[in-house]
């Protein structure tokens, strides 16, 4: 996975030959502190091997912040573009 939000995902799928938009999705995300989540929801927009869902359910606001505040511990010269 390349990017998550409270209520949308990123996802890399190089050779899955079904994407489609509007098609519905499952994923497992695997937190730094090695926790999963499984989520879900339905394909919004295709973008070469990239593919942008909105999920069905929220990803709650204090385990996406933990998760920002893990990476900039362990990345810390990364900016943003």
């Amino acid at each position: 996975m390349s990017q998550v939000s409270e209520r949308g995902v990123v996802l890399l799928i190089p050779d899955l030959p079904h994407r489609k938009i509007g098609a519905k999705f499952v994923a497992l995300i695997e937190f730094s502190d090695k926790t999963t989540l499984k989520i879900g929801g339905r394909i919004l927009r295709i973008e070469g091997n990239k593919v942008i869902g909105q999920l069905s359910e929220s990803i709650d606001f204090k385990r996406i912040n933990e998760e920002q505040r893990q990476l900039k511990l362990k990345f810390p010269a990364y900016k943003p573009t």
